[in-house]
């Protein structure tokens, strides 16, 4: 048995390269010991062998090989009917000769065992011999007359051989007495008169249990001849995947091609054979990647009461299937609350019932490992340390498996959002790097399997996203690790939307932390664009592609490299993204705050220049977060972005002399429910910090008491800072907080030191996180004015203050052209500058200013009339006239 395992496993390399022998005997493997003691075979005289391709397998008529190991195909020189089961049924026949002695088929002449080998069945092993009955079976499937009913491959047999040595069950079955019967009728015409006669004396009743006993029998021999050809397909996919890194789209198109022959065996056998052909259909749809089908198809089985041990264990492994990927969808979520919502939900529709049917396929059904498929109910069940020591036993004797080390990177990719979910950090980056390694080890086995490499770039995704929204450290790494994950899942598979996608959202998310930092991140944001297009592109059904390629676009309309006009164009993309996003699943939530978010973008271009009322886009984006809020009134991220859009409209009602306090006040609401919603991200408290912030600020313009809106904004600021203590957003917040504070105290002639401290030394925090960023750059002048313009300062700590806003004044407005804010608080320091410099200074400065003013207004005349206002509200002092 050993010999004919390792010449086994010789031939089936020959037929991974298209190569058959077509004259395997025993006088063609030469048999030794090695050193060791195990057993060597090397198979001899490949030159009857021919390239399955060649066109000399075309020829007719001719029997070519040793008659006696011929198997039938071969036997009446069908030439073109001679494949890789060919070669197995010679090796049956082979190893039938030695544990016997003789031949199954012999002649006195060459006729007489042509004869033989084509009508007559073996005859079964001597019991004398006592040669153990699953031996008998191996032999038996491999000299099958019907080369469908045979091992699909020399591997196969030698797993078979294999299973036999090490005392697990066996894959191979008996012929049922129905199909050995229907043989014998086709042979034999009386002796089907004679059953027709039978049938009819045993009455209806009988007759009735035999038709459906005939059924299931015939049921059941389709079952294995659709598995023989699941199994080939199955086998081409995975040497597929376990080669070298390459473009596997040549081998999936062939397993497709065999997917469409199955197709067409199904449909021809009409009503009898439906269930077990969709079951068939089912996993082959698995094995090339196409999980909705195969859902469609099993369910179709499992609903025709087709429900046999191993159509169970492959409905249980799709459903498994379609909770791993619903998980991946939830991560990708930016709300925890959310996201555990979703999470429960999945566990009721997908998890359980694969639980159930694992658990039900338990009994009966044959599986290559069955410790995996034990760790497959573990994890199901939530045992995550019981599924981990099943998976450790799969690899002990399976190390090739690598789909065990996958499913190992799972349970420690969920331990590690776990620890996430409850503020452990430390905890759960501890996981996600044991889940990078097991991802690693998969991809030494699995070095073209293009899912493998998509769950890696997904898993680097997800960190970076997560670094960005509430930790804001160094996400250069994660950037890296996807784009090689990515990379690499579209050299095995080029038509792989998903890596598309997903790549498109680690470059957006990439140029997110590069846009607050003031990096340019135009590179990032037209790397992202370029993915998302080519997702769309391939697969436009996808709402998520959309919603991603949406999300591409509303980061690149916030660079402000490109001009005013091509950043709306960019808006105007993203807008319409979200649109057909929300239009292929009316329920996306996500998608109708991403069609608010796309709406900000435009009104975050429009009022660069002031020209338009941007209030009715943002109403536009009220009204689409307010649908979001409809769909799920627990999703922090629509009342997270509501509160910025009441606060952009209390920001232009400012501008135009509206009265902006209800519009403050319902921005800082809208945080609050996102905090209530969700405590454990920064943006909700950072929302309603700049609201109460800008509170405080209008209390201060009408010179009333700025300090319980103050406290309030100072309160959420801290809760942000203790967040994401490495963002820059919630410093520079309490330090223009405890200015307006300065400012009210300043008027009255009180003490200001206290709060001009607080503001000073939160300055310094938020410009050591945050570089030369638009919001610094504002910041650092009106604190600076501000404390410029007290008369009580020595002169020249006036001049120092002034000088430190007026030196970087060509950087800012290199850095910020469209910025008239940025332009008018120089300009304003410049003015400010000139009044107390002498003589000869002066000119130099009033050149400036006047500079400054005239580019400000050519920007946008509201913004550069609000700050000059705001300069003179500055310039208030004690008992100054009101």
């Amino acid at each position: 048995v050993k010999a004919i395992i390792a010449a086994a496993r010789g031939v089936h390399a020959a037929h991974r390269i298209g190569i058959i022998h077509r004259d395997l005997k025993p006088a063609n493997l030469m048999v030794w010991r090695a050193e060791g003691g195990e057993i060597r075979t090397s198979v001899l005289d490949f030159g009857l062998a021919r390239d399955l391709s060649s066109e000399g397998l075309t020829s007719s008529g001719i029997v070519l090989g040793t008659v006696q190991y011929s198997a039938p195909e071969q036997a009446l020189g069908e030439a073109h009917r001679l494949d890789r089961r060919t070669d197995v049924y010679s090796l049956g026949i082979t190893l039938y000769e030695i544990l016997m002695g003789r031949l199954p088929f012999d002649g006195p002449t060459t006729v007489n065992v042509l004869v033989n080998v084509l009508n007559s069945d073996p005859s079964s092993f001597d019991r004398e011999v006592n040669i153990p009955g699953d031996l008998e079976t191996i032999v038996m499937k491999c000299l099958e007359k019907e080369q469908h009913r045979r091992y699909d491959s020399a591997y196969d047999l030698a797993a078979d051989l294999e299973r036999f040595l090490a005392g697990e069950p066996i894959r191979a079955r008996r012929a049922s007495t129905l199909y050995r019967v229907g043989r014998l009728i086709r042979r034999n015409r009386g002796v089907a008169a004679l059953l027709a006669g039978a049938l009819v004396v045993t009455g209806a009743v009988g007759g009735m249990a035999l038709h459906d006993r005939a059924v299931r029998e015939q049921q059941a021999n389709l079952a294995q001849r659709f598995g023989d050809e699941v199994h080939y397909i199955e086998e081409l996919v995975r040497h597929a995947h376990i080669s070298p890194l390459h473009d596997i789209s040549a081998e999936r198109q062939r397993a497709w091609d065999y997917v469409s022959k199955l197709q067409a065996e199904v449909a021809a056998e009409g009503e009898i054979g439906h269930g077990p052909g969709q079951a068939a259909l089912g996993v082959a749809y698995l094995a090339v990647g196409d999980l909705p089908r195969a859902v469609v198809a099993l369910e179709d089985a499992w609903k025709t009461g087709y429900r046999t041990p191993q159509m169970t264990y492959a409905f249980g492994t799709v459903r498994g299937r379609q909770y791993q990927q619903r998980l991946v969808e939830i991560e990708r979520m930016p709300d925890p609350a959310l996201r555990k919502r979703e999470v429960s939900k999945a566990e009721v529709e997908f998890r359980a019932p694969a639980l159930q049917l694992l658990k039900q396929a338990r009994g009966g059904v044959k599986v290559q490992s069955p410790e995996f498929l034990e760790a497959l109910i573990s994890f199901y069940d939530g045992r995550y340390d019981g599924a981990q020591q099943h998976l450790a036993q799969t690899l002990d004797r399976y190390p090739w498996m690598y789909e065990a080390r996958v499913l190992g990177a799972s349970i420690e990719l969920i331990r590690g959002n776990d620890r996430r979910e409850v503020g452990d950090y430390d905890g759960a980056n501890r996981h996600y790097a044991r889940a990078d390694r097991a991802y690693v080890e998969a991809l030494k086995t699995a070095q073209s399997d293009p899912a493998v490499y998509g769950d890696l770039c997904n898993v680097w995704r997800d960190r970076l996203q997560f670094e960005v929204q509430s930790r804001g450290g160094d996400v250069r790494p994660h950037l890296a690790r996807a784009v090689a994950a990515c990379t690499s899942a579209m050299t095995a598979d080029p038509q792989s939307a998903f890596a598309y996608a997903t790549l498109a959202g680690a470059y957006a998310r990439f140029g997110q932390w590069e846009y607050k930092r003031e990096i340019d991140f135009r590179d990032s944001t037209e790397k992202g664009c370029a993915a998302a297009d080519r997702a769309v592109e391939l697969d436009p059904r996808s709402d998520w592609n959309h919603y991603t390629r949406s999300f591409a676009y509303f980061w690149r309309s916030s660079s402000n490299k490109y001009s005013h006009a091509e950043r709306l164009a960019f808006a105007d993309q993203s807008l319409a993204s979200a649109r057909r996003a929300v239009a292929i699943n009316p329920n996306m939530m996500v998608g109708y705050t991403q069609m608010g978010n796309a709406a900000l973008a435009r009104h975050n271009v429009m009022i660069i220049s002031g020209q338009e009322d941007p209030r009715p886009v943002l109403r536009d984006a009220i009204a689409a977060y307010g649908k979001a809020i409809t769909l799920e009134a627990k999703f922090m991220s629509p009342y997270n972005n509501v509160g910025h859009t009441w606060s952009h409209q209390g920001d232009y009602e400012r501008l135009i002399g509206v009265d902006p306090t209800a519009s403050y006040r319902k921005g800082a609401e809208s945080g609050r429910k996102a905090y209530s919603v969700n405590p454990g991200v920064s943006s909700p408290p950072f929302v309603v910090a700049n609201a109460q912030r800008r509170l405080a600020e209008v209390a201060a313009d009408q010179h009333r008491d700025p300090t319980a809106d103050a406290k309030d904004g100072l309160e959420w600021c801290r809760r942000a800072i203790s967040i994401a203590p490495k963002e820059h957003g919630a410093f520079f917040m309490a330090a223009l907080t405890h200015l307006q504070l300065a400012r009210y105290r300043r008027e009255r002639g009180l003490p200001t030191a206290a709060d001009e401290a607080e503001m000073n030394r939160n300055l310094r925090e938020a410009l050591q996180r945050s570089g030369e960023s638009l919001i610094a750059y504002s910041t650092v002048a009106r604190i600076r004015l501000w404390e410029a313009l007290d008369p009580a300062r020595p002169a020249p700590a006036r001049l120092a203050l002034l000088d430190e806003v007026v030196r970087k004044a060509a950087v800012a407005r290199e850095k910020h052209p469209e910025s008239a804010k940025i332009a008018a608080l120089i300009g304003q320091c410049a003015h400010l500058r000139a009044e107390l410099s002498d003589a000869g200074e002066r000119p130099r400065f009033e050149r400036l200013a006047a500079t400054l003013e005239r580019d400000a207004r050519a920007i946008n005349p509201l913004m550069t009339k609000r700050v000059e206002a705001d300069a003179r509200l500055y310039a208030v002092m004690p008992n100054r006239p009101r």
